[in-house]
């Protein structure tokens, strides 16, 4: 479960780079 909770923040990241607008 928390492992989830880090994967999501990491893709909120990478999203705010400008990657992929993707919501967890």
């Amino acid at each position: 479960m928390l492992l989830a909770i880090l994967y999501c923040l990491l893709w909120s990241f990478q999203t705010s780079a400008g990657h992929f607008p993707r919501a967890c």
